[in-house]
């Protein structure tokens, strides 16, 4: 069995010559300024539990790409997604990757293994910079109005203005409560609630032109720098306290920075349909087990049932209730008790702390017959 990685935090040495993209452990030890080099224009980047993602784009030079390599910075696919337009912000979710293409005002969209590329996705954005997502909603800094904007995972239902009164928003980041941004030009990282309210645009301040945020289960990272030269990796709590500017130094124009996360499969994705079940009657249980294929402990913090029969569904037993470790499972079990006759069906949400992908959606069905 493959080792499992460490947790890193990496970052994007713009200024560099050439440009490399670089890693750490989580505490700034272990400082590696050259795990990948070569990067050319990185404004992005992005991790899962197999990958680290960056955009490529220089002015001049012709379209930009979307690029991969394993997270040992092996395996090194400059051209991964070729044909973007001003590749800026990225991010990966479940079997998608987005980024922001600045020149064409627009959100990029593909799955994971590169295929189904469509980069007017969302269009109507405003220079778009930044890109993040969770199980519900995707988020980007629009440069050019000064908001950050919010769209379903669809693409619809899209708010250019869903947070205003931004100042150079150029990276933005989201958890399971809050969704944070970088000002630029006012040296601060801002925060709000998940629905937009309780803005904050000076949560963290006193950072010299921060260009990247990234946000784990107990912390904030950012990029500083300054002028665009020498800069440096900051770190608070996640309540902004214990600010540390110069968690990691002697980086080069750092611009995007990730952090390993936690990855939550469930396995099947796709329950078979219960059998035909008397009404009133508890089904024989079907088992879903949820791994943690990241470098990060998953924590499974809900299970509810939604759609039309949620009521018909119950959980049984549930070995998720601490945490799991990498490359670890755990189980869950589900049982079909029909209210009705005819064909049943409702979603099982599982909250975790994969905030890429919280909740997971897993459909359920049935058929209810008569009564005993």
């Amino acid at each position: 069995m493959p080792e499992i990685p460490s947790p890193r935090i990496y970052w994007a040495n713009g200024d560099a010559n050439p440009a490399t993209l670089a890693g750490a452990n989580l505490d700034g030890t272990d400082v590696d300024q050259s795990l990948i080099i070569g990067p050319n224009g990185t404004d992005g980047l992005a991790v899962d539990g197999r990958y680290i993602y960056w955009t490529s784009f220089a002015v001049g030079l012709g379209p930009g790409a979307i690029a991969r390599a394993k997270l040992d910075g092996t395996a090194a696919n400059q051209s991964f997604i070729t044909g973007t337009n001003g590749t800026e912000g990225m991010a990966v979710a479940g079997q998608h990757v987005y980024w922001a293409n600045s020149m064409s005002d627009a959100i990029g969209s593909a799955k994971v293994d590169g295929t189904d590329v469509n980069q007017n996705f969302i269009t109507g954005a405003a220079v778009p910079s930044a890109v993040a997502v969770d199980g519900q909603h995707i988020y980007w800094t629009n440069t050019g109005s000064d908001t950050v904007g919010r769209a379903n995972l669809y693409g619809t239902e899209v708010n250019q203005s869903f947070i205003t009164g931004c100042d150079g928003p150029r990276a933005v980041a989201v958890d399971g409560q809050h969704i944070y941004w970088t000002n630029l030009n006012a040296g601060t990282i801002g925060v709000a609630n998940l629905d937009g309210t309780d803005v904050d645009q000076s949560f963290i301040t006193g950072i010299d032109e921060p260009t990247g945020v990234v946000v784990d289960g107990e912390h904030v990272y950012w990029a500083s720098a300054p002028g665009g030269h020498d800069g440096s990796i900051g770190v608070s709590n996640l309540d902004g306290t214990g600010v540390n500017l110069n968690l990691i130094t002697g980086t080069s124009g750092p611009r995007a920075v990730a952090v390993s996360v936690a990855v939550a499969q469930v396995s099947p994705a796709l329950p078979p349909a219960f059998p035909t079940t008397p009404q009133g009657t508890l089904s024989e249980p079907q088992t879903l087990t949820v791994s943690n294929t990241g470098q990060r402990n998953l924590s499974i913090d809900g299970l509810s049932f939604t759609g039309a029969d949620a009521g018909d569904f119950i959980v049984t037993s549930n070995s998720c209730l601490g945490p799991v470790a990498p490359d670890e499972s755990c189980h869950i079990t589900i049982s079909f008790v029909p209210q009705a006759e005819g064909p049943r069906a409702a979603t099982l949400q599982i909250g975790s702390s994969d905030y890429a992908n919280s909740p997971m959606e897993i459909p359920l069905s049935g058929s209810g017959g008569s009564p005993r």
